[in-house]
């Protein structure tokens, strides 16, 4: 199961999508008291949850990694692999919530994209995209 909404390049939603029931939500933010040299810094949010459920079989997924690819419009892409975000490991359950916000600098026609990766004691790996 997978949705997604298109882009903008506000503070609103720019990126929604629903991976194996985990709902993910990307709202961007350019911080313009922030140049430097022609470099951009641009603050993000991102928002995920799983929605309530009475099933005692729903699974429980711990997110372990994440990807993220960043294309700049005067370099090549650069992916970034790591562990967890932002120093948490948050376990994804039926009325779940986990938001954190972070920043990246880029050019003014910069996108960023990618994936996490969540594990299941009942399940297979899930990847759960970004947009």
């Amino acid at each position: 199961e997978q949705r997604e909404r298109s882009r903008t390049k506000s503070s609103q939603v720019a990126g929604y999508c629903v991976t194996g029931g985990i709902h993910v939500m990307v709202s961007p933010l350019w911080v313009p008291e922030h140049l430097n040299d022609g470099t951009h810094l641009f603050a993000y949010r991102i928002r995920m949850w799983v929605r309530p459920s009475d099933d005692p079989f729903a699974p429980v997924y711990k997110l372990r990694t994440r990807h993220w690819r960043f294309s700049n419009s005067d370099q090549e892409p650069i992916n970034i692999d790591g562990e967890g975000v932002i120093g948490f490991y948050p376990v994804m359950k039926p009325g779940s919530f986990f938001e954190y916000e972070s920043c990246t600098t880029a050019s003014p026609q910069g996108s960023m994209e990618g994936h996490f990766a969540f594990e299941s004691a009942t399940k297979p790996r899930l990847l759960v995209r970004v947009p």
